[in-house]
């Protein structure tokens, strides 16, 4: 009967058959062998890598507790629309489906970090001297949401843009209206229509 020693024994890279090209960290653990000095088991994983977490996800989470009791996240911001997730553990109801007030929640900070992009776009790296409010919102509940929730808010056309920040430097406030969408499998789960007010301090 094969016997077989628990102990540390040599281990060559080689051995591993691991991707050219990528770089690994090697875990110390204990190697399993035999008498032979053949390996059988050993612990190798890639370096991890930092993830810079954006700027509005960060403000949300500080500024607005329940966008991080939802835990909510930035999943793409770019010049056509902006992104926010949240997992449907932290926002279920008791049907295990997505509570309402997080669908509507959800929404509502899309549209909010639409805003809030843009307005930090315009003032740099300057302290900020406005303040965003919702004035106006409407929610129209179409299907429900079984798994994690999404919610992408189309950013405004440039001709409505423009106008905003004209009555914004003349009256020292301005409206934007917005439509955001929660988005499940290609589907429209709610309908969200808001209008954001931005008020000079």
């Amino acid at each position: 009967m094969a016997r077989t020693a628990i102990g540390c024994c040599p281990l060559r890279l080689s051995q591993l058959n691991l991707p050219a090209g990528k770089h690994f960290h090697v875990t110390p653990t204990i190697v399993f062998s035999g008498f032979d000095g053949e390996p059988f088991f050993s612990q190798v994983r890639p370096l991890m890598k930092s993830v810079k977490v954006p700027a509005l996800e960060l403000f949300l989470h500080e500024m607005i507790p329940l966008a991080k009791a939802m835990g909510v996240s930035v999943e793409m911001s770019d010049e056509q629309k902006l992104v926010l997730i949240a997992p449907l553990e932290q926002n279920k109801n008791s049907l295990n489906t997505a509570f309402g007030g997080s669908l509507v929640s959800l929404a509502t900070l899309a549209g909010y970090g639409v805003v809030w992009e843009l307005m930090r776009n315009e003032t740099g790296d300057k302290k900020a001297e406005w303040r965003i409010v919702v004035k106006e919102s409407r929610a129209a509940y179409r299907r429900p949401v079984i798994g994690d929730l999404r919610a992408i808010c189309e950013r405004p056309a440039k001709a409505a843009i423009e106008e905003f920040k004209a009555a914004l430097q003349r009256y020292g406030q301005a409206k934007l209206k917005l439509r955001t969408r929660i988005i499940e499998d290609g589907n429209i789960a709610v309908d969200v229509q808001a209008a954001y007010v931005v008020v000079a301090r």
